[in-house]
């Protein structure tokens, strides 16, 4: 009769010592698999939802091809008849607006870069476009000539300056000759050529000065997706307008080309003449920068003819302007602070 105790005994034992041995087991593997929490200093960061916004100066400039057609002579022909008493200019030295050049016959003769050339005497009452042109001239020389298409004595008073010459009795002459005045297509051009020489009787038909004449205009290389405005191109320190067709016909832009040190670089290089052709890589930019705001590529949604970013949940709709350094810029009537960022599958209402 005590077997079956035993056995029971037996087995109670047993049961005992698994559980135990589980609970043990347990607490190891409890203590083996159990981690200390993550610090929030080594958290993942969260994604950033919105971007700043930035604004710069954007001018478009690119690059472009100028292309210069084979040149021939230009003469700039004497105003006045009588002989050469005096000669200040020479080939490859430039002549400036406002400059005496010459004298004939002992009376100065002064270049002039009028839009108009004069054509008629100047003294008080004359009026017409040629004075229009002259006026403009003087005051942008730095005279205090009238606004107008008409002579007063600011006229002649800055005529009398250009010249050096008085009335022969200490005050303004009264009246100028047309002929005291050698027209120039240019601010400053560089002759070629100075046929004239000293003592030499000279007449209308007498050519004083030679300057490079192009043949077809200068024309640029036109890039179809440029930003649209008013556009220059950057040749030594100066910013010229250029059209947007390309193809350059004013005559002080051209001249300002043909005595650039790009193009006379070019003639030096090749060993060319400077009526040979060329092809000369310059700046062509905006004359005036945009103002632009720059986003994160990624926040900008739409197509080519329409886009638009997100502020603050709002869609804002823009134009895509340009690219750099993967960066977008944009314009908008609507003030960009911060863009939305997270935007994909969102469409521009």
């Amino acid at each position: 009769m005590r077997k079956p105790q035993r056995r029971t005994l037996r087995l109670l034992g047993m049961g005992a010592f698994t559980a135990a041995l589980a609970f043990a087991l347990g607490t190891t593997v409890g203590v083996l698999v159990a981690r200390p929490p993550t610090p929030e200093a080594l958290k993942p960061a969260q994604a950033p939802t919105s971007a700043p916004v930035s604004q710069r100066e954007f001018a478009d400039e690119r690059s472009v091809t100028l292309t210069i057609s084979a040149t021939g002579e230009r003469a700039l022909r004497s105003p006045a008849q009588g002989r050469l008493t005096s000669l200040g200019i020479s080939a490859g030295t430039p002549v400036e607006s406002g400059q005496v050049v010459c004298a004939i016959d002992g009376r100065p003769i002064a270049a002039l870069a009028t839009s108009t050339p004069l054509y008629r005497p100047v003294e008080d009452g004359a009026r017409g476009d040629d004075i229009a042109a002259l006026n403009a001239e003087l005051a942008r020389l730095g005279y205090a000539a009238p606004a107008s298409d008409a002579v007063d004595w600011r006229t002649r008073r800055a005529l009398s300056q250009v010249l050096g010459v008085d009335d022969g009795a200490g005050g303004v002459p009264a009246s100028f000759a047309p002929d005291s005045f050698l027209w120039i297509p240019a601010p400053q051009v560089t002759p070629t050529g100075v046929p004239a020489h000293l003592g030499d009787a000279v007449d209308a038909q007498t050519s004083l000065v030679e300057l490079a004449d192009a043949g077809a205009p200068p024309r640029l290389t036109i890039p179809q997706d440029a930003q649209p405005g008013a556009r220059v191109i950057l040749l030594g320190s100066q910013a010229l307008p250029v059209p947007s067709d390309g193809v350059i016909t004013d005559p002080s832009t051209v001249s300002a080309i043909m005595d650039s040190p790009e193009y006379a670089g070019h003639v030096a290089a090749k060993g060319a003449s400077a009526g040979d052709g060329a092809q000369l890589s310059v700046k062509w930019r905006l004359a005036e920068p945009l103002t632009v705001s720059v986003v994160p590529p990624a926040a900008v949604r739409g197509t080519a003819g329409r886009s638009c970013v997100w502020q603050g949940g709002q869609a804002v709709e823009v134009t895509v302007v340009g690219s750099q350094l993967g960066q977008t810029y944009v314009s908008s009537d609507t003030a960009l602070d911060s863009v939305d960022l997270g935007t994909e599958g969102r469409a521009c209402p």
